[in-house]
């Protein structure tokens, strides 16, 4: 009797997964939202927040309570549920920030200074905000603190706007061992004017990108140095973030340029956009049909690919290295599907896989019950 009452009970509490499709956060400087992007397809799902609280952020982190942290050059840091998009001030009087990271060794998050290009300060805050310590990082130059990340061991890496009148970039290290002191200048070069975005690929090498510079660099680590580095791709519009996905992808945010006086495209305006880059050096949109870059899947976009048709990699949407007909059904299956982003300028992108949750089964059937009881009883040798 017990072992079929247990039976039972197990039929009666199975439950099984659910989780949502995982989903790209982005923020976007122009409008001061986070939107989010199924990972899959690049379509825009939703908007995640566009709280009050949101002004001009620079940077995401998913940490502490699975929330997403944000960092604002106008504002505070805010915390936001990503499942929601309330948001609630985590940590205030943080307004100019460069860039946030969480360290999962030791659950904090970690906020950089850029200020008015004069920032020299990374804040550490625990889960609850409160300020742990005050790391400075002059020398270099106060020339603004940007974007930051972890290497296995917990040693901080934080971009440095520039360090001269030149505007060479550079990126600094920090001892996690001893309490973040200074370990030095890790990378330094013209190709980093405007380091800001950074993350490291599953090899230990590390992605940087140069606002300035108009390029992503990859520098090739072993233990702890730099051993070479080089352009990632061709020039791209104001690289802010830079994410690597499994398999070694990567995403990264252009700003576009929305300044008629723009020291280097000019009067020319254009929205910024999210891409990713494949190893094989082709690059698509993360709305994989926008062809002309204007993030919008249209008409427009056939046009391009019809102009593109052939050897040229314009409208690859496949990463095969060139635009055929299979590209042709992805703009096919996207056209309509995809709105106008409108003055898009991407800074942070994340990815966020919601938790899965548990749903209860209903109560079996007399016949599943008994095949779940005869399961549980002994078998006897013949």
């Amino acid at each position: 009797m017990r072992q079929r009452a247990a039976a039972l009970s197990v039929c009666a509490l199975l439950v099984a997964a659910s989780a949502s499709a995982a989903e790209l956060l982005v923020s976007d400087r122009a409008t001061s939202r986070i939107l989010a992007f199924d990972a899959a397809s690049g379509a825009l799902t939703r908007v995640v927040s566009d709280s009050p609280l949101l002004s001009e952020p620079t940077g995401l982190a998913l940490g502490p309570g699975g929330f997403l942290y944000v960092a604002n050059l106008q504002s505070d840091v805010v915390k936001v549920d990503p499942a929601t998009g309330a948001a609630s001030v985590f940590a205030a009087g943080t307004a100019g920030a460069g860039g946030i990271a969480y360290e999962p060794l030791s659950s904090t998050l970690f906020v950089s200074e850029f200020g008015q290009f004069d920032g020299d300060e990374v804040f550490q805050f625990d889960a609850a905000g409160g300020l742990l310590r005050t790391v400075t990082t002059t020398p270099p130059m106060p020339t603004g603190r940007t974007g930051m990340t972890f290497d296995g061991a917990g040693n901080l890496y934080v971009g440095s706007f520039a360090n001269d009148q030149t505007f060479s970039g550079s990126v600094l290290k920090f001892d996690a061992a001893a309490n973040y002191s200074p370990a030095g200048t890790f990378a330094a070069g013209s190709g980093l004017a405007g380091a800001n975005g950074m993350a490291f690929d599953a090899a230990g090498d590390l992605y940087v990108t140069g606002l300035l510079g108009q390029q992503v660099v990859k520098y090739d680590v072993e233990q702890g140095a730099v051993v070479g580095g080089a352009a990632v791709g061709g020039p791209i519009a104001y690289p802010s973030g830079v994410l690597v996905l499994d398999g070694g992808d990567l995403l990264v945010t252009s700003l576009g340029n929305n300044n008629p006086q723009d020291p280097i495209y000019g009067s020319f305006l254009f929205p910024g956009g999210v891409f990713r880059y494949r190893a094989n050096g082709s690059r698509v949109g993360l709305l994989r049909s926008d062809f002309n870059g204007d993030q919008a899947v249209n008409g427009a976009d056939l046009a391009a690919w019809a102009s593109a048709f052939g050897a040229a990699a314009q409208a690859d949407v496949e990463g095969d290295g060139d635009s055929d007909g299979a590209d042709f059904l992805v703009w096919q299956q996207s056209f309509g599907n995809q709105s106008a982003l409108g003055s898009f300028q991407p800074t942070g992108v994340v990815l966020y896989a919601p938790a899965p949750a548990a749903v209860a089964v209903p109560e079996p059937t007399a016949a599943a019950a008994l095949a779940a009881i005869l399961l549980l009883l002994p078998r006897r040798r013949l």
